[in-house]
């Protein structure tokens, strides 16, 4: 299932949405969370947490609105529907699609690589000063990169 959410200030930037509020209209406020692609037949609830306004692009602290995604043809087709979705409901049909998919749409972790590389140079628990100079890092970097291959070449 993919899970969807919504801040507070992204939800109540719109005239209906605040007027469904202030109303205390529950079944239109769920219809709301409906057309936006909620599935509202499993749990949807409120949580406080800082998130990114995907109006203003700002910070904020009002909560959001968290759900699961609709999984109906109508909202499959929508061009709102995620991308993730749709793969997960095509991999139902079709598996090995679905792997496929997956696959192609990854995207590379370089960050996460490096510092898995240097714990393995450095030993894990140990403390990385970032402050280092330069050339130590990538004589750090160039060091992880031999082990690196030094294992592919075993396996």
């Amino acid at each position: 299932m993919t899970v969807r959410w919504i801040s507070t200030y992204d939800l109540l930037s719109e005239d209906e949405a605040k007027k469904i509020v202030v109303n205390e209209d529950y079944t239109k406020f769920y219809d709301l969370l409906f057309d936006i692609g909620f599935d509202i037949n499993k749990e949807v609830f409120w949580e406080e947490a800082y998130c990114r306004s995907m109006i203003s692009h700002n910070i904020i602290c009002l909560g959001r609105w968290v759900g699961f995604e609709r999984r109906d043809s109508e909202w499959l087709c929508s061009e709102y529907c995620t991308l993730e979705n749709r793969i997960l409901a095509n991999g139902k049909k079709d598996p090995s699609l679905m792997l496929e998919l997956s696959s192609m749409s990854k995207t590379a972790n370089f960050t996460g690589i490096l510092i898995d590389n240097i714990e393995r140079e450095v030993g894990k628990g140990v403390e990385i000063d970032w402050s280092m100079e330069e050339d130590a890092i990538f004589d750090l970097v160039r060091c992880s990169n031999k082990y690196r291959k030094s294992l592919g070449e075993k396996m």
